[in-house]
């Protein structure tokens, strides 16, 4: 289970627009990551930020930025010593994202998180590209920035675009790599996509044709990301 825990005050929000968000993240686990990757799906709920998360899920936190965080005693690790995931509002909301509509926003952040979390909850899966290269498992990353639609509650929300397994296999041919139909081969990155590469045990990023905005690469490189724990684990 993947426990969305919103400690968030942007305006806009609340109890009932992050139950939408956790309603379109598990709509799409069931109905297009799941399937895809071969795997059983995972719930998603929405918790309120003073709920207990249950002992077996995975807390997934909405802050309103990196501050706030650090005020709360999360860095790596929740206030109790667990590892989380983390999505910072204010930031999408400043750059010109809604919550629950377009490629930015809100919805489609905790959506990439809640696939990358399902499809490798341990961050710890690298996939060899045949040529002494190996490719961080991130289901998200290599189509960052694409999103599209699911329905919820009467409600449309956008959510992120993902990477089938075939994208991680250096011999598929003739198959979908993406939900979308963004990549048409292996370890390949759309336009905005990003991949962490490690290369003789030293981790890199490579980027699609454009690189993330400053303010999206400052929440990368944040403790807690799964980004900054792969740059880590590859020291």
């Amino acid at each position: 289970m993947i426990a969305l825990v919103d400690q968030s005050s942007s305006p806009g929000g609340g109890a009932d627009v992050v139950a939408l968000i956790a309603a379109a993240c598990a709509e799409q686990l069931r109905s297009h990551v799941a399937p895809a990757w071969g795997r059983v799906t995972s719930a998603v709920t929405a918790l309120g930020r003073d709920a207990p998360v249950p002992a077996a899920a995975y807390p997934l936190v909405l802050f309103d930025d990196a501050e706030q965080a650090g005020a709360l005693g999360y860095h790596a690790e929740t206030p109790d010593g667990r590892p989380y995931g983390r999505v910072f509002v204010g930031p999408v909301l400043d750059h010109g994202g809604a919550w629950l509509e377009g490629q930015l926003s809100v919805s489609t952040v905790v959506s990439h998180e809640c696939c990358e979390l399902f499809c490798d909850p341990n961050v710890n899966l690298w996939a060899d590209d045949a040529q002494g290269r190996a490719y961080a498992v991130e289901a998200c990353d290599p189509v960052e920035a694409d999103a599209y639609e699911v329905s919820v509650q009467g409600r449309v929300v956008a959510v992120s675009n993902f990477v089938h397994p075939a994208w991680f296999d250096a011999r598929a041919t003739s198959r979908r790599f993406d939900h979308l139909g963004r990549v048409h081969a292996p370890f390949t990155l759309a336009s905005r996509g990003y991949a962490l590469v490690r290369d003789a045990g030293v981790v890199t990023p490579v980027f699609g044709t454009s690189a993330p905005a400053p303010w999206q690469c400052n929440a990368k490189s944040f403790p807690a990301s799964r980004t900054f724990r792969r740059m880590c684990a590859g020291r």
